[in-house]
This record gives C-alpha cells, structure tokens and sequence, in this order.
C-alpha cells in the first residue's frame, strides 16, 4: 500500500544508506573508482538475482508442490524485480563516481523514483513495486518450501566413528 501511495503522488522521496556510502566512499583516495566499484557491483548483482529467477535457479533450493505453479511465477518475477531495482540502484551509484558527486548516488528509494519518472513511469513503478512485494512473498515460500538436507548416515559414522 505505501508503494502504491508513493506511486500515486509526486514529490522528493527520502534516501537510504547509500548516499552516505557514497560520500565516504568519495571522500578516500580514488573515491570515485571505488564509487564506481560499488555501482557495477550492484549492477552486477542486480543481474545475477534476475537470473536467478528467470532461470528458475532458485528451484535447486526450493521444492514448491506441483500444483502450485502460481507459487513459482511469484518467486520469478520478485527475483526479476528486485534485480532490477539493485541495478538501476548500480547505475546511480556508479554515476555518482562517474561524475565525482556524492549527490548523485543512487538509493533504493532514488532508484524507484527514477523509473517513475519515465515515461509510462507510474507503471512501470507500479509494476517494480507489486514484483518487490513479490519478492517478499517469495521469501516467504522459501522459508515454507526450502530443501533442507541433513547429514547422511554413512557422513555421521565417518564424525564419529565409534557410532556405528
């Protein structure tokens, strides 16, 4: 609902850590490379966590039922969405280093505010908004379907060797 609020009005949003970051970062030798650094570093990640999802890599750790394929489409897409906001995120923040200017890092909050100002902005808002309410659901059902395995018998006779 607040994504949803946000999307709706126009106006400033508050930043997160990341400005922070960014002027400690600028403020070392080399700061803006390691800004740099930092923004690919997001971005890369960003890439990663989508691919995660439309490759459905995250099913090697999580057994949802069969039958419930709606489950697996929530968890691709909040993957996908949260990667798309870490990279745009990357994208800021490496501007910021590009440009020298602690200002023009990029918090999750900026980032969702960029791509509202697009074209069609709101939409897009909207729809990278409900996937990172998705993403949180998939959290969820990786905490209710996750494949935990245990220790084999013949890996505990190997610890222990007087056990069996």
């Amino acid at each position: 609902l607040y994504a949803i609020g946000h999307a709706l009005q126009s106006g400033g949003s508050e930043g997160s850590g990341e400005k922070g970051l960014a002027g400690w970062i600028m403020s070392q030798p080399f700061g803006s490379y390691l800004a740099m650094a930092v923004g690919i570093g997001f971005i890369i990640g960003g890439g990663v966590t989508a691919f995660k999802g439309i490759a459905r890599k995250f099913e090697k750790y999580v057994k949802i039922p069969s039958g419930k394929s709606a489950l697996t489409w929530v968890c691709i897409y909040g993957l996908v969405a949260r990667g798309i906001v870490f990279a745009v995120t990357g994208i800021l923040f490496a501007y910021a280093g590009y440009k020298v200017d602690p200002q023009q890092a990029g918090s999750m909050s900026d980032a969702m505010e960029w791509l509202r100002e697009l074209p069609f902005g709101q939409i897009i808002y909207l729809v990278i908004a409900a996937g990172l309410a998705a993403f949180g659901i998939y959290n969820l059902i990786e905490a209710r379907y996750r494949i935990v395995k245990g220790p084999s018998l013949s890996d505990m006779k190997r610890a222990v060797p007087n056990l069996g």
